[in-house]
Order: C-alpha cells, then structure tokens, then sequence
C-alpha cells in the first residue's frame, strides 16, 4: 500500500537509499548504521528526508550552538536542505579522516585542513583575514561556535596555511601539546609552515 501510493520520483530516491543502505551499511545497526549512511549514502538520504533550505554552514553554526543539548541539535538537522546534508557528509568525511582525538589541537586542525569542503560548505570568507590573524583567532576559542567563527573570518587560501601550521605542531606534540613543546617545534621542524603564515596577511 506504501508503495502504490508513492510518486514516481519518491520511489526513485527510496530504492537509490534502499540500494545504497543495503550494500554499505547493512552489517551495521544503531547508532553505527547512521553514521555509515551519513557518510557513505548521503546523497539519497538527503533527498529523501529532507526538504528544508538551510545551508551547510548555517547547520553546523545551530549545532555548535546547541552544546549538548541532542533535542536541539535534531531540529538544527531537520531544517537542512538535501544539499546542504550532502556537504556537511563530506566535511565530515574529511575531518574524521584527520584526527579523532578530543583535545583542541586536534579539533582545530579538522576545522581548517579540509579546506576545499569547508568551501563548499559556506565556512570561509573570500575577503576574510590571513593566516596569522586566524591562528590568533583560534587559539584563543575555548568553545565551537568560536572556532566556527574564526573560519567564517578566515579566506580559504589562508585557511589552507593555518591547517599546515596546526598539522605540523600535531603532528610533533599530540593532541594535548604543553607550551615547551608547541615553541620547540615552531623554531624548529614547523618553523617553514610557522613563517609562511607570518607572512600571511
């Protein structure tokens, strides 16, 4: 009966999902079944769940103000558009690709590595400030919406410069850096990538 009363295209986007769901996720159950289709079938989900306009960027800003509220954070979600859903997948796709560790020099290198689907997403400013002005920006966050509105303040170009900076000192010490550790490697194995954002203006 289902079936018989659905549209044409309702049926087209249900057997893509239906497709999809089977062959990537069907092993999975709960909690992992959803983050398998939102990352691997986020396309015909998008389609088929949701018809609202808000943007990827304009999502992730309502989740972050959210804290840990998940209640909000569904509503956040159900007013995304197909497309916008699409982008925050492969945002997402991309920073778990990064670090999954929960310190911040972990959450702040995800945040600007990815910069060609932050783009996309609608987090960069063209004529938003450099390199250095955003590793000041920051570092000195203690929260998301903070760190969102640091990229909304950032040009891509130099996004691209403050995502090796912070890559770099990861890499050299950890997720939970101390200060002796941080100076160390900006004079030493990050210095290149340290004066190129420098000179990032």
């Amino acid at each position: 009966e289902c079936v018989k009363r659905a549209t044409e295209i309702a049926m087209f986007t249900w057997n893509a999902l239906n497709k999809c769901t089977t062959t990537l996720c069907g092993q999975y159950a709960g909690e992992k079944y959803e983050t398998c289709v939102f990352l691997n079938c986020a396309e015909p989900a998008g389609a088929c769940y949701l018809n609202g306009e808000g943007t990827c960027a304009e999502t992730l800003h309502c989740t972050a103000d959210c804290g840990d509220a998940e209640d909000c954070k569904s509503l956040c979600s159900q007013e995304m558009s197909p497309e916008a859903y699409v982008h925050q997948s492969d945002l997402t796709s991309c920073w778990t690709q990064i670090c999954t560790a929960e310190g911040w020099l972990c959450q702040m290198s995800q945040l600007f590595v990815c910069g060609p689907e932050a783009s996309t997403c609608g987090l960069f400013n063209e004529d938003g400030q450099g390199c250095a002005d955003a590793v000041s920006c920051v570092v000195s966050c203690t929260t998301g919406p903070c760190l969102l509105n640091c990229m909304d303040e950032t040009n891509p170009a130099s996004a691209d410069l403050v995502g090796d900076y912070l890559l770099c000192l990861h890499s050299e010490c950890g997720d939970k850096p101390d200060n002796g550790c941080i100076q160390k490697a900006k004079s030493s194995v990050c210095a290149e990538v340290v004066q190129s954002c420098a000179s990032d203006e």
